[in-house]
């Protein structure tokens, strides 16, 4: 790695000290950038679990877990939150992609006995870290690990949002967390570019080997069983002057692109925390348009 500072660049850890304090206590949030699917009908588990790469079978009763919808060359399109909530599923898509991924899903619905209705205008999302409460009463909740999704209606949204018990934080103490745990997050550069396994998916347990097929099951499995991941997530620190974009490209050594950024936040003042994947192997990575920025990788253990 290199040793070379940005010129007049004093890194400021302040704001990173805040951030990882914020994401150790109970938090809340209310998460503008995903939508909310609800799929129904008596066919809806076998319809999910032939579409996506995680076993919804296997979704505990107010419990979520991250799952793919891919291509039919194995590469993930959409990343979805699935929550189950006894035979109902609801599925937080990201709202730039929502429209596209429902409209194709419904190709697929055929004659069975399925329903995908939008519930976006009248619910709202909350998101809860480090926190056990919980309230069925009104909301649907989705549990995984330390994060906890609420969807509620909008006409009890004020007081259930006031009764959680938690500090309201923003948006990139979220970030913060879904980085430091390997939670990756797909904007639309970014689809159709990565297989599942290439993004954490089977360490997050959304993706599953044994539960049957769905699209580009058969070249996600032969990479598995038969050949070899070329890409792995990793967690990297940066020191530089400006903000990095999603989809910014790392380069290695040769001058070549070894990588691709997933998420990024901003820790202090010239300091940043990425998440990205990088082609295996690479031990060090440098920005083009940052010639002067210093990264420092780190693996990642989800």
């Amino acid at each position: 790695m290199s040793e070379k500072h940005p010129t007049n660049q004093v890194p400021d850890r302040s704001v990173l000290k805040e951030l990882e304090l914020s994401a150790e206590l109970p938090c809340k949030i209310k998460p503008q950038n995903y939508s909310i699917t609800k799929v129904s009908g008596s066919d809806a588990p076998v319809f999910l679990q032939g579409q996506l790469t995680g076993d919804c079978n296997s979704i505990e009763p107010e419990h979520s877990l991250l799952m793919a919808w891919c291509t039919p060359n194995g590469r993930v399109q959409n990343l979805i939150h699935v929550i189950r909530s006894g035979d109902l599923f609801f599925l937080l898509i990201p709202k730039e992609q929502m429209l596209g991924m429902v409209k194709k899903l419904k190709m697929f619905v055929l004659r069975s006995d399925v329903q995908i209705a939008d519930l976006s205008t009248d619910h709202e999302l909350f998101l809860t870290l480090n926190s056990n409460q919980s309230d069925t009463s009104f909301a649907t909740i989705g549990r995984q690990d330390s994060r906890c999704w609420w969807i509620v209606p909008n006409g009890k949204a004020p007081e259930i949002w006031k009764g959680i018990a938690a500090q309201q934080v923003n948006e990139d103490v979220i970030e913060f967390h879904s980085i430091m745990n390997g939670i990756p997050y797909l904007t639309e550069k970014l689809t159709d570019t990565f297989l599942p396994q290439e993004i954490g998916l089977e360490e997050l347990k959304g993706l599953s080997f044994s539960k049957g097929c769905y699209p580009g099951q058969e070249i996600i499995a032969r990479v598995k069983y038969r050949g070899k991941v070329k890409r792995e997530l990793v967690k990297i620190s940066v020191v530089a002057a400006e903000e990095i974009p999603s989809a910014a490209r790392l380069f290695g050594k040769s001058d070549t692109s070894v990588g691709l950024v997933l998420r990024s936040v901003t820790t202090g003042k010239g300091t940043h925390q990425l998440l990205a994947v990088l082609n295996c192997g690479i031990d060090q990575v440098v920005l083009p348009s940052m010639p002067d920025a210093v990264l420092e990788m780190a693996p990642m253990h989800i």
